[in-house]
């Protein structure tokens, strides 16, 4: 059979510490003027690509128009155009775009070229739009004026190409303002991120030297920390001390718990024996021999309370070893019997051949399982058995005591192991810290506690712990 850890707690609080992390904030904040101010960049490398562009093309187009009105003369009273190639070498600049030109005379008269361009003619503007069949012309229009005996007026030259040349020419200036922007914010980026680590660096520092202490440890931190961050270190040198104060406390008290109460009624609890024997009538003799009874129940819970005291104690204080289950379960073989007495029967260990190594706390994990003997014991009926059950495959171990009687009932098995939780139907007089002590213990090692019941129906309580990685032999089951 199979034992199934525990899952491993999630992280619920993830995002929200994500959403709390200054670097994170840190991170945002510089991503988002980054952003605008490539966006910025964009709109202004755009503007300033569109003029550039608009700027060396018209200067093309007016040489061309230039070129044209050189070429204009009076012949028989008529102004006459004889184009030259050289005229249009200009706009081959622009090899994609298509070119138009028209020259107009004083009335508005086409003289050469394309018709079209008559509204632009006659329109004062040096420079302008015009559209013809789904394009988009940029035109250039330039005067020369005639004051001959046989022609007085102005001819007009209008040169004009598309916008294929200027739109390139501003993407180009465009994406070239964005990839020095791009440069300039990745290396901005990532001065910033070792700048917030540099930043940061003494908080890791301030966390590796409390990870990294005994957890007994409640000195003040001694890292030197930035003027910023100085009183939340004075804060938490604060807090530890009255934190080690009040464990101080918390010890004392123990101890003097220990000695205060145990000791009165371990006395109590003798005279009430001899008070028992020397009592020659019945109802003195039981009132005795109640007060005796109730006075080893005390000390039975003064003993378990102590006990989970110095449970939860050893659980943050104590370091963790490997060490094997096997001898966990010889040495509570041995204290079984000098607890329990032969006329009770004696404890039987089924063990593996080969070790079983956990990752644990030797005292606590003894004292786990003397309680769930103790319980079986008190509550159950012999033949009582101490198993351990490796899984490999699982990567865990059952420890469990088995005995043959009724057990808890099946339906209280989820809530086993809580405080001052007991079968009221088993006419117990515990307390029901032994199986709160065992709960603590599994849960502080990465396990839990079971309950079930075995092939033969006996009661099996115990513990699944997980294997200490890559220190057990596979197969090695009894």
């Amino acid at each position: 059979m199979g034992y199934r850890l525990p899952d491993r707690p999630s992280r619920p609080d993830r995002k929200r510490d994500l959403k709390n992390s200054i670097a994170r904030r840190l991170f945002v904040a510089i991503a988002i003027l980054l952003l605008a101010g490539g966006a910025g960049t964009y709109l202004l490398a755009n503007r300033y690509g569109q003029r550039a562009a608009e700027r060396a093309y018209d200067m093309l187009l007016e040489g061309a128009a230039l070129e044209i009105s050189r070429t204009i003369a009076v012949v028989d009273g008529k102004p006459r155009v004889d184009i030259q190639v050289a005229a249009f070498e200009l706009l081959a600049l622009a090899p994609d775009d298509r070119i138009t030109y028209g020259v107009f005379g004083p009335g508005g008269d086409l003289i050469t070229g394309s018709g079209l361009l008559a509204p632009a003619a006659a329109r004062a503007e040096p420079f302008s739009y015009s559209e013809d069949k789904g394009e988009v012309f940029r035109l250039a229009t330039l005067r020369r004026s005639f004051a001959e005996q046989s022609f007085r007026g102005e001819v007009t030259v209008v040169v004009g190409h598309t916008m294929i040349a200027r739109a390139a020419l501003t993407a180009e200036i465009v994406s070239q303002a964005l990839l020095v922007v791009l440069l300039a914010g990745s290396g901005l980026f990532v001065v910033a991120v070792l700048a917030v680590r540099f930043s940061l660096s003494p908080l890791r520092r301030i966390e590796a030297e409390l990870q990294d202490r005994d957890p007994k440890d409640l000195r003040p931190i001694q890292t030197e920390v930035p003027i910023e961050i100085g009183a939340n270190v004075r804060a938490i040198n604060m807090f530890m001390g009255r934190l080690s104060n009040r464990i101080e406390a918390m010890q004392t008290l123990i101890a003097d718990a220990s000695h205060q109460l145990l000791t009165p009624i371990t006395a109590l609890s003798t005279y009430a024996q001899s008070a028992t024997a020397s009592q020659t009538d019945e109802a003195g003799r039981a009132i005795a021999d109640e007060v005796r009874v109730q006075a080893e129940q005390i000390a039975h819970l003064a003993r378990q309370m102590l006990s989970q005291a110095m449970i939860i104690h050893r659980t943050d204080a104590a370091p963790l070893s490997d060490l094997d289950l096997r001898t966990i379960a010889i040495q509570v073989e041995r204290a079984a019997a000098t607890y329990f007495p032969e006329e009770e029967g004696r404890l039987w260990l089924k063990l593996p051949e080969q070790p079983v190594i956990v990752s644990g706390d030797d005292l606590s994990l003894i004292e786990a399982v003397k309680n769930l003997v103790a319980n079986a014991y008190r509550y159950g009926r012999q033949p009582i058995k101490l198993l351990i059950d490796p899984d490999p495959g699982a990567q865990s171990v059952a420890i469990l005591v088995e005995d043959q009687g009724p057990g808890i009932d099946d339906g209280k098995w989820a809530e086993i192991g809580r405080r001052f939780d007991r079968d009221r139907k088993a006419g117990s007089v515990s307390h029901g810290l032994g199986l709160a002590i065992t709960h603590s213990v599994a849960v502080a090692h990465g396990g839990r506690m079971v309950a079930r019941r075995g092939a033969n129906g006996a009661f099996r309580c115990g513990m699944i712990l997980p294997l200490a990685a890559g220190k057990n032999q596979r197969g090695a089951r009894p």
